[in-house]
């Protein structure tokens, strides 16, 4: 007999908050949601230019769209390094996601906490040198 048929099949899988581990943070993830959409909005003003976004900053597949034009752009005799930024920027949202993946089971929402505290060490460091965007 199936096991989809059978009554034992019903009883291995109940679903609860305990066999979906990102659930049982569910009181927790408006605000974080909040606090991740003021950061994507920040960095996007902050390459902000005559009214126009300069980079794709949240998005992976425009990254790697503007990735490929630059890069055929140098392959056919064009700026030769003009696909760099946009190599460093598509390796950086990797890096985040495998970070975050690695981090998020171990402390849950706190685990936002670490870029939060790199994007602070790195504003601090635009501010005490005087760099702009």
């Amino acid at each position: 007999m199936p096991a989809a048929t059978s009554g034992r099949a019903s009883s291995r899988w109940s679903p609860s908050y305990s066999s979906v581990p990102w659930l049982s943070t569910a009181g927790q993830s408006q605000a974080a949601l909040g606090a991740m959409a003021l950061a994507m909005g920040a960095e996007n003003a902050i390459f902000e230019a005559e009214g126009e976004v300069q980079i794709g900053l949240t998005y992976m597949t425009g990254t790697l769209v503007k990735f490929g034009q630059r890069l055929g752009t140098a392959l056919s005799g064009g700026d030769r390094w003009g696909w760099t930024p946009y190599a460093l920027l598509w390796l950086g949202l990797v890096a985040g996601a495998v970070s975050g993946a690695a981090l998020f089971p171990l402390f849950g929402l706190k685990s936002l906490l670490v870029p939060a505290g790199f994007l602070a060490i790195l504003a601090l460091l635009v501010a005490r040198l005087g760099l702009e965007a």
